[in-house]
């Protein structure tokens, strides 16, 4: 244990007194054009060389910070420059970056096409829905509607499960639910009108036991709820 402690504080100083010098791998811009490579490093000052012929080099020593350096080219090409420092008494490893002037970049993915907007429905309900939206005052309106429309999804699972069996037990424990997800004043006048919209075209007898064929029935309106309410400017 003695010894694997001591070796990992001789690692951790040498990580600690490392010198490093990190350039990006490329730089772009236009023949005659003052274009700066920034080095990551931690070395005091750095020294740099233009490799290629045609890269002119301004010179550090005129610059208030040798860690940037200033290139330019009359040419289109590439050019690479490098760069070294010390610490400690000793020299980082060079590093290099390639300064490619005149040349275009690499071509950018196609941009997929915007969708139309989905066209919005004519039907009544919908009507009556986006009136009653735009009349609503409410400041957490748009947050309701679409926490409305996630209960809306959800209340369409329900009613494709066996239970509840009866359309008063199925109401109930959507009213239920709708209690404790959003206040009385929350969006009334639109939820006025999905109420009336049910009453109009869902079964109507509260005793009376869904069948098995009228499940998905509901629950297709209940998708046509969610979807309406995402629709509403």
């Amino acid at each position: 244990m003695r010894w694997s402690l001591l070796i990992l504080v001789f690692v951790a100083a040498g990580q600690a007194t490392a010198q490093y010098v990190k350039l990006p791998t490329e730089v772009r811009g236009e023949p005659s054009t003052f274009l700066t490579v920034k080095a990551d490093t931690d070395c005091g000052t750095l020294r740099w060389f233009a490799l290629d012929a045609g890269l002119s080099l301004v010179p550090p020593e005129i610059l208030k910070d040798s860690r940037t350096a200033v290139v330019m080219a009359g040419r289109v090409g590439r050019f690479r420059v490098l760069a070294y420092g010390a610490k400690g008494g000793d020299a980082s490893e060079p590093a290099v970056c390639v300064v490619v002037v005149g040349e275009p970049g690499p071509t950018p993915p196609p941009v997929p096409p915007v969708p139309p907007p989905k066209p919005e429905p004519t039907d009544a309900f919908y009507q009556a829905m986006k009136k009653a939206w735009l009349l609503d005052a409410g400041t957490n309106r748009v947050a309701d509607k679409q926490r409305l429309a996630s209960f809306y999804r959800g209340a369409a699972e329900v009613a494709l499960r066996p239970e509840p069996k009866t359309v008063g037990g199925l109401f109930a424990v959507l009213r239920e639910a709708s209690a404790k997800l959003f206040a009385d004043t929350a969006l009334k006048g639109v939820r006025d009108v999905i109420a009336a919209e049910f009453r109009a075209t869902l079964p109507a007898v509260a005793a009376s036991e869904i069948a098995p064929a009228m499940r998905p029935i509901i629950a297709e309106k209940f998708r046509q709820t969610a979807a309406y309410l995402e629709l509403l400017p």
